[in-house]
């Protein structure tokens, strides 16, 4: 059965703060508790016993799903039609026939690869609209174009300290970016890496992501971020290994 959540229970957070996934899940749950609106909701689904078997966020309309393996996935994917939820990311396992899928490898970092870029500033982003700016300029694949929707949300949640976001500057300059967009007690999730064009080549967004990743793992944090496979390479060359594979396809 499916059921709106509205305040985080014990039951929930057992259920999600041990994957990266639901950890996703509970951020957003913690971002947007007591907050009226339909732009952010999160369900769970249970068997007869009421134990959770999957949880479900959806905020302006991409939606994340973790479920464990007892799920009924029938009953999810007839659920995602009626959903608010455009978009859905999920682990490649979980069995949702309704979306078109598009894999990417999920990678966790282990261990610091210390890339050696000189003449850089690696500093928390104070205004967000120079983040936005540069992910703009970055063309960081799927980013939103709308402005304020994304700096309403990315607030929010820095405010409830589910997220935190951190520029790259070279010779005073803003050059990468990078934000950990879900923040739980155990868990870090890295997103929205982006490197100028005229800058990339340079070694700025390795650096970038790998300071941020030992701070985080230094924290007593697991790190993980979501790439295409074209980069699995290259995250690896700065710490990360690749820990499973998620599918980010469309329901509509």
């Amino acid at each position: 059965m499916m059921r709106l959540v509205e305040t985080e229970t014990p039951a929930f957070t057992a259920f999600c703060a041990d994957d990266v996934l639901g950890a996703r899940i509970l951020a957003a749950l913690r971002s947007y508790a007591n907050l009226p609106g339909e732009n952010a909701q999160c369900w769970v689904q249970t068997d007869e016993l009421e134990s959770i078997t999957a949880a479900l966020s959806c905020v302006d309309g991409f939606g994340i799903l973790f479920a464990a393996q007892a799920a009924d996935f029938e009953e999810l994917a007839a659920f995602l039609k009626v959903s608010p939820c455009v978009k859905l990311q999920y682990d490649a396992a979980a069995r949702i026939p309704c979306v078109r899928t598009s894999p990417s490898r999920l990678m966790r970092f282990h261990a610091s690869a210390r890339p050696t870029v000189r003449g850089v500033a690696i500093e928390p982003a104070e205004e967000l609209n120079e983040v936005y700016d540069l992910l703009v300029r970055c063309d960081f694949p799927g980013f939103t174009k709308n402005r304020g929707a994304w700096l309403a949300d990315m607030a929010l949640r820095i405010r409830r300290k589910t997220a935190h976001s951190w520029i790259l500057r070279q010779k005073a300059c803003a050059a990468a970016t990078a934000s950990a967009l879900s923040l739980t007690d155990g868990i870090a999730f890295l997103g929205a890496v982006g490197t100028l064009p005229e800058k990339r080549g340079q070694g700025l967004a390795g650096a970038l992501v790998e300071q941020i990743a030992a701070e985080l793992q230094a924290a007593g944090k697991r790190v993980y971020l979501c790439c295409r496979k074209e980069l699995q390479g290259f995250y690896e060359s700065v710490g990360f290994t690749a820990a499973g594979e998620w599918v980010c396809g469309s329901l509509r």
